[in-house]
């Protein structure tokens, strides 16, 4: 994985909020080599816990539209999505639409605990070894997919 940016998204919903900061209190070290972004109330729960977070809005405001527009734009490097799935969202077409540019884009996205461990855990890694992969062995399973007659 490349990293070629240093810039993180980080979004909680309110039921999520507690596994977000123990998320990031786990991977302090890892997460410090990177700069942040998260809409407003996660933000504040990041500075609480002294990261400094540069914030978009409130979510259901156009925060997730705006980390959207970063992701589509090449700035993230990975987004880090605590969604709570137990209650209903009035702004779930704003979500699917962050959703849809990490899938657009090839950016990692964590949308519980256990996958972000497991992506947090390979940027540390890339950050340390600096070799990035090609991008062309990253997308040559779908080049090839788009051959099949």
């Amino acid at each position: 994985m490349k990293i070629s940016n240093k810039l993180i998204a980080i979004i909680a919903h309110d039921g999520m909020k507690q596994t977000m900061s123990e998320f990031v209190g786990d991977h302090v070290v890892a997460l410090s080599v990177f700069d942040m972004i998260a809409t407003d109330g996660t933000g504040k729960r990041l500075r609480e816990a002294n990261f400094p977070a540069t914030t978009c809005g409130h979510g259901p405001s156009g925060g997730d539209v705006a980390i959207a527009a970063a992701v589509a734009a090449g700035e993230v490097a990975a987004v880090f999505f605590f969604i709570d799935s137990a209650v209903a969202h009035p702004h779930a077409p704003d979500v699917s639409a962050l959703i849809r540019q990490c899938c657009v884009h090839d950016v990692p996205l964590a949308l519980n605990r256990t996958t972000a461990d497991a992506v947090v855990t390979q940027l540390a890694a890339a950050e340390r070894s600096k070799v990035p992969r090609p991008r062309a062995a990253r997308t040559r399973g779908r080049q090839l997919m788009t051959n099949i007659p």
